[in-house]
């Protein structure tokens, strides 16, 4: 099972990421981050995708079409309610 996260960068993200590679390992996890990192361990891993704009999203969009679940985190604001409603 595919499941992609989408969700805002911030200071709990790679806890966030470690969680569900730890816990739930026996899932394949997609993550699409938005904002750009100062510094990660995990920014070499190939299932996570960083984007400059939630706007980005809709370049990705067979990433999120062959996706089983789609999670959304953290994102609050008005305007990326917008993207997908």
């Amino acid at each position: 099972m595919c499941i992609s996260h989408i969700m805002i960068y911030d200071k709990f993200t790679e806890g966030y990421i470690d969680f569900f590679q730890c816990h739930f390992s026996q899932y394949n996890h997609r993550f699409l981050i938005i904002g750009t990192p100062k510094v990660m361990d995990c920014q070499n891993n190939d299932d996570i995708i960083f984007l400059n704009s939630v706007f980005n999203l809709w370049h990705y969009k067979s990433i999120l079409n062959k996706s089983e679940k789609i999670i959304i985190s953290g994102l609050f604001q008005i305007q990326f309610s917008y993207v997908f409603f």
